[in-house]
């Protein structure tokens, strides 16, 4: 098991998670499909607050952000409107309104 500090590679981990939803879905596993399609949602969307927003891993090894330390970035369907209101700045709007 890696140590909680190592940096995950959440955007790495959605590729390889939708590469394979592809694969199941080209076999006609739909439900196993459609699970990694959300688990690959979920992890593209860890690598933009961790990537992008400002993310870090707390001492627990999951993502938070310095803004909102208590907060749970967790799963699928809260975790889209978690990083429309974590999104801050200049491209704030523009954000919420493409991953809405």
């Amino acid at each position: 098991m890696p140590p909680t500090t190592q940096y995950v590679q959440f955007a790495e981990a959605a590729r390889r998670h939708l590469a394979d939803a592809l694969l199941l879905h080209d076999r006609k596993r739909f439900a196993n499909a459609d699970h990694l399609a959300g688990v690959a949602a979920e992890c593209g969307l860890k690598a933009i607050l961790m990537d992008h927003l400002g993310g870090v891993l707390n001492g627990k090894g999951k993502p938070s952000h310095p803004a909102n330390p208590a907060h749970k970035y967790g799963h699928l369907p809260s975790l889209w409107s978690d990083l429309a209101t974590t999104a801050h700045g200049r491209a704030a709007a523009q954000f919420a309104t493409l991953i809405s």
